[in-house]
């Protein structure tokens, strides 16, 4: 589809190049032709190249760059080979190919267009089949969970995104259930295809065809109690004067409502009530009146909650992580380009090699021609607030992670399980698939070390030995009983899912190891499951600290009302699920593993105090939300919206929870 942007110039980059590029003037070229950049490269005094500009542009670049301090550009990475052939592609592109011009001068599109524009929001395209009667989506005031998400986004030489963000979705399919998505650019014009459901079943040979362009982005998106809703389906589109923005959220912002109210105090006009959106008009009402690194941070500056976010504006590639590094996103390299994502595991899919995670409060901004990137520190804190959770269970296990591979640190919180909590039984089984790595760990340790700390001593026949076995196995057809939407659809769930291998369980004690406790029913009917198939005692352990409060920052989890630990001790939630001992992995025993601090660890939800300003809730630090200007009357207006939520608000929950 069209952006439907002005053919004025867009605002120039107000950066220093580090990349090669030709100087060639491009002819014009079909919406088809992949991307490229312009300016002949001349050698600084360093190891890179950066552009020629003339005399008169290079003044307005120094000038316009004053307040962005030298030390926010970290770094610039260059490829040092394009492959054989793509140098003709790449210089086929047009005039308009270029999405920040770097030889434009830097003016704000507000002063190169006359009047004000107010972006136009794109709404997700769907299928003529999809019911367009979408379910209003449920505020978060203690029943409804939010979302968990996967982005990805790709620059490449000389052959087109789309499957290449195609393949990366299908590796975080995990991620995210509801709805994928891909916004391309060819250099002329923006193309998009957002789909409900399963990466495969929202995209055919013909829907991939239709997305031209080297560069892209993607989204997979996690379903909410509210239905599905298409108008929350992203990346989510916005044409503007100043060109074409797409964007993609894992993650959730806390003050999203107060954005919005401002922003349609201004005549924004808004398709949804997700937090993407907001994210996507304030972007483009800063790129009016900034370069693309100043308007990234003046919209950081603004938003507070949690965000990993790959953005495309025209044809360039931007990935931001929050200042606390909440959620995870990662730099790769393919043999053609560059790719940004939120696990690892995307990368590896590509053929590709891991780089470096994003750092929190960076922006990373990707050559349109897929031959390097450059790196900007545009923020900075003393602590991050990484999500444990992350380890523990929603990422893949072949992923690192602010670099520790997911299987190993899983492992290695099974060894840790054992020495705080193990009980000698006959057989440890994994609760599969998440609770197998921990139970391996588990296993293990328990067979180097007793229960008592001594060293354990082994006849030849390992009569002493802790069996390590498959005991359940899972029926790989149902959905995650997490995300069921009600309760009696996940006690069902569970025994569609899992069904016990007595031979392993039959007479025997059993240790079965989980990830996490979060309302019960499934440890419940698992123990039950495990006594009807002839255990003789069945022990339960967790790989992470009691779940005794909900996660803001974007993971699907319970209200205080439906979480087992919220109010009660572990041993009323022994006698709950009828396990003969339970266990649970201490936050320190996390912070140790993952090799962080506890300070830079988000500990929210097992501890009940956040990173982040929430609404009646506890902060671990010092931090403070931006003051949002109110519709009519500035800051105090914020004050008394704020004050009317809190007072609202059920369970200390904020008002609205969104991507």
């Amino acid at each position: 589809m069209s952006d439907g942007r002005d053919v004025t110039p867009t605002p120039g980059r107000a950066i220093e190049s580090g990349t090669e590029s030709k100087s060639e003037t491009k002819p014009d070229a079909n919406p088809d032709a992949e991307t490229g950049g312009g300016g002949d490269a001349g050698a600084d005094a360093g190891a890179h190249k950066t552009k020629e500009l003339d005399s008169e542009v290079l003044s307005q670049l120094s000038a316009d760059r004053d307040d962005i301090s030298t030390e926010d550009k970290i770094e610039t990475k260059t490829k040092t080979k394009i492959k054989a052939g793509n140098e003709s592609d790449h210089n086929a592109g047009n005039n308009h190919s270029n999405a920040i011009d770097q030889t434009t001068d830097l003016k704000s599109a507000s002063s190169l267009n006359s009047g004000t524009s107010v972006p136009i929001s794109q709404p997700s395209k769907i299928s003529s089949s999809e019911d367009k009667q979408q379910t209003q989506r449920q505020t978060n005031s203690g029943s409804g969970p939010t979302e968990k998400c996967g982005v990805v986004g790709v620059a490449l030489t000389g052959r087109r995104a789309a499957r290449p963000l195609y393949y990366s979705l299908y590796a975080l399919q995990h991620r995210g259930q509801e709805s994928a998505g891909i916004v391309t650019h060819d250099g002329f014009q923006q193309h998009s295809h957002v789909e409900m459901g399963l990466v495969g079943d929202a995209f055919d040979e013909s829907d991939l065809n239709t997305l031209a362009g080297g560069t892209g982005i993607g989204h997979v998106r996690y379903p909410t109690s509210g239905g599905v809703n298409a108008c929350c389906a992203q990346p989510f589109s916005v044409s503007f004067k100043s060109g074409s923005l797409g964007l993609s959220h894992n993650g959730n912002l806390v003050n999203a409502d107060e954005i919005r109210d401002e922003l349609e105090s201004l005549g924004h006009a808004f398709t949804s009530d997700g937090d993407t959106e907001v994210i996507a008009h304030e972007l483009a009402r800063n790129l009016l009146e900034a370069d693309l690194v100043r308007a990234v941070k003046q919209t950081m500056e603004r938003i507070h909650g949690s965000y990993a976010l790959t953005i495309m504006h025209d044809e360039t590639v931007l990935a931001v992580r929050d200042p606390e590094g909440n959620r995870p996103l990662c730099i790769g390299e393919v043999e053609d380009g560059y790719v940004v994502a939120s696990e690892s595991a995307a990368i590896d899919t590509l053929d590709g090699e891991l780089v470096r995670d994003v750092r929190p409060g960076e922006l990373v901004v990707l050559d349109a021609d897929g031959s390097g990137f450059e790196s900007y520190q545009l923020t900075d804190r003393q602590n991050t607030a990484h999500c444990f959770f992350e380890h523990v269970y929603f990422a893949r296990p072949d992923s690192v992670i602010n670099e520790t591979l997911v299987y190993e640190a899983r492992r290695n919180l099974g060894r840790k399980l054992w020495a705080e909590q193990g009980v000698e039984t006959d057989v440890v089984m994994p609760v599969p698939d998440s609770g197998r790595a921990f139970a391996s760990g588990y296993a293990d340790a328990a067979n180097e070390t007793t229960a008592d700390g001594d060293i354990r001593e082994t006849t030849s026949t390992n009569d002493d030995a802790i069996e390590f076995a498959e005991g359940l196995m899972k029926n790989r057809y149902v959905g995650r009983t997490f995300i069921m939407p009600t309760q009696d659809e996940r006690e069902r769930a569970v025994r569609l899912k899992l069904n016990p291998i007595k031979s392993t369980v039959e007479g025997r004690s059993v240790t079965i190891i989980d990830d996490s406790i979060v309302r019960g029913t499934t440890s419940r009917q698992l123990v039950q499951l495990l006594r009807d198939a002839g255990a003789s005692e069945v022990h339960v352990r967790i790989g992470a600290p009691q779940i005794i409060a909900p996660c803001y920052m974007g993971i699907d989890m319970a209200s205080r009302d439906e979480l087992i630990a919220a109010d009660k001790s572990t041993e009323e939630i022994r006698a709950e699920i009828d396990a003969d001992s339970l266990g649970y992995l201490s936050v320190d025993a996390v912070a140790d593993v993952l090799g962080e601090h506890r300070s830079d660890l988000c500990l929210g939800c097992v501890t009940g105090s956040y990173p982040y300003d929430i609404d009646n809730e506890d902060s671990d630090r010092d931090v403070t939300r931006p003051v949002i200007a109110g519709p009519d009357t500035g800051a105090d207006a914020t004050n008394q919206k704020n004050e009317s939520k809190q007072e609202a608000a059920s369970d200390g929950e904020p008002a609205r929870a969104d991507d």
